[in-house]
């Protein structure tokens, strides 16, 4: 049992290293090289990969093609060798989401599409900007999916594609985040709270008025309420389903400095509940939905 919750745990943290923590590739390295059970680790230069020094986000197809979005494109990676495809505005991939179907969806500035292998083996991106219908909408940051629809978040605008179509609606300040609880779409708009998707509207969530101005940078639901991060205070759970009027409560935790003074970043939650937290400057934390380091 210990053996699988510490190849869980590192084969977490080493997907953020890939997307945006480079520093904490060095740091777990060091970490587990007297450790018998951690996975080999291969640290891969810009002169390897021949792309940007900076990678944003990272995914796995069912083939065992790894795609990192880069900042020269999408890298691919095979196990043996690395290729590259350019966006059309050949500007940075800074996202990727997965469909149930395996289809992975990118996006970039003014640039959203899916990956699609060719009939002689290679991998294309297939824009979507001609059916969208909007030209300009900023950086694509998020992507997620869910059985019916694929959603993309830059900061202007929330943008939704499913079967029937395109749909949008634009940031009254800035969207800063967005997560499923329950299966329902929710996205923070900083200067006015959080709110969630109800068919063709952002209708105010529960105590949605209390995310003003929390700028959250990491927000998963785990059991009954979801965890999120900020770089203001550290960690905080919310309870949008609760009998109670403060849903949104901020967590004491031994981690909170770490994520305020080193930038929290991203995170994900593994396969057994460790909330594991990227920042920008000092590497990563492990955490309980409690908030005790691990």
């Amino acid at each position: 049992m210990r053996t699988n919750r510490t190849y869980n745990k590192t084969k977490a943290i080493l997907l953020i290293v890939l997307t945006s923590i480079m520093v904490c590739v060095a740091n777990s390295s060091k970490s587990s090289i007297s450790k018998i059970g951690y996975p080999f680790v291969s640290n891969y230069k810009t002169d390897s990969y021949r792309g940007h020094p900076q990678n944003w986000g990272a995914i796995q197809d069912r083939g065992g093609l790894m795609f990192f979005a880069n900042g020269n494109g999408v890298l691919i990676y095979d196990g043996n060798k690395w290729d590259i495809i350019e966006l059309p505005s050949k500007n940075a991939a800074r996202a990727f989401g997965e469909t149930a179907n395996g289809t992975i969806y990118t996006g970039g500035t003014n640039e959203i599409g899916f990956l699609q292998p060719t009939n002689n083996g290679k991998i294309e991106f297939i824009s979507l900007i001609d059916s969208l219908g909007l030209n300009e909408f900023g950086t694509i940051r998020e992507i997620l999916t869910s059985e019916d629809c694929v959603y993309f978040r830059s900061s202007e605008y929330l943008i939704r594609l499913c079967k029937t179509g395109f749909s949008y609606w634009k940031a009254k300040s800035t969207f800063s985040i967005i997560f499923f609880f329950n299966k329902e779409l929710y996205v923070e708009d900083e200067r006015f709270g959080l709110f969630k998707v109800a068919n063709d509207s952002l209708i105010l969530a529960p105590s949605g008025t209390d995310f003003i101005n929390k700028d959250f940078h990491f927000a998963k639901q785990l059991n009954n309420k979801a965890i999120l991060a900020n770089r203001i205070k550290g960690l905080y759970s919310y309870e949008p389903d609760a009998e109670k009027s403060n849903r949104l409560n901020h967590i004491e935790s031994d981690a909170n400095p770490t994520l305020i003074n080193n930038f929290v970043y991203c995170g994900v939650i593994s396969k057994n509940g460790d909330i594991i937290l990227g920042t920008n400057s000092g590497g990563c934390v492990v955490v309980n939905e409690n908030g005790e380091i691990l």
